[in-house]
């Protein structure tokens, strides 16, 4: 979900719809999904994260095996439209948009596997293979991704 909201952030889109799916291991054409509506229009990793993590809770049978798991972003706006309520501190999103527009910068200028999780240089971590392919295939460049 995080790399959908850089994605976000970088086209300057928000949302305040969220659609996920699970495909269990056992049966392959066994889907389970689900909708949330969020309560603020966002790109924010930080202000969506925890109410997907509710729909996913509320919809995952947690005694399967989960095989794969999709996210769509939903009615989909312009950044700059927002609802200002008393009980949302603007300042800290502001203070957070400049913080993801640094880390979108410096991956533009670097590349993908500038910044990582520490999780991502697990042995079977494959976060920074992944960065040097375009849906699961090789994307043209020479470099080792891994580097």
């Amino acid at each position: 979900i995080q790399e959908g909201c850089y994605r976000l952030a970088r086209e300057n889109l928000a949302t305040n719809l969220v659609h996920i799916f699970v495909g269990y291991q056992d049966d392959r054409n066994e889907r389970v999904k689900g909708t949330k509506r969020l309560h603020l229009t966002t790109n924010l990793y930080t202000k969506m994260i925890d109410e997907v993590e509710e729909l996913f809770d509320s919809i995952v049978d947690k005694n399967k095996l989960i095989r794969q798991i999709g996210y769509d972003f939903c009615e989909l706006c312009a950044d700059d439209v927002t609802q200002i309520d008393l009980f949302t501190d603007y300042d800290a999103i502001e203070k957070e948009k400049k913080l993801v527009n640094s880390v979108l910068n410096i991956k533009d200028k670097y590349g993908k596997n500038a910044i990582l999780k520490g999780v991502d240089f697990m042995p079977n971590a494959t976060q920074r293979e992944r960065n040097g392919t375009i849906g699961g295939h090789r994307d043209g460049t020479n470099q080792d991704a891994t580097n």
